[in-house]
């Protein structure tokens, strides 16, 4: 919806989502994760313990900080 502009921000989105801006912010962070995290997480072999609990904390920018940060193994992922 932002991307198409149906929205023109993430309050607008919040809104008509009918959830926090403050969670929906950090949810939105997400799209910054290293490919190989994401690619990991939808085959099921992410960490043991990792959590969308943890995901939604803050994280690094740095990809090789975010697979040091989650616990993925950094020569198994390149």
């Amino acid at each position: 919806l932002l991307e198409k502009k149906e929205v023109e921000t993430i309050s607008d989105l919040s809104t008509l989502l009918k959830i926090d801006g403050s969670y929906l912010t950090r949810l939105l962070k997400l799209t910054t994760l290293a490919p190989d995290i994401i690619e990991a997480i939808f085959n099921g072999e992410e960490p043991n313990g990792l959590s969308l609990s943890k995901l939604v904390q803050p994280f690094p920018d740095d990809w090789s900080e975010q697979r040091k940060h989650f616990g993925f193994e950094t020569s198994e992922m390149i």
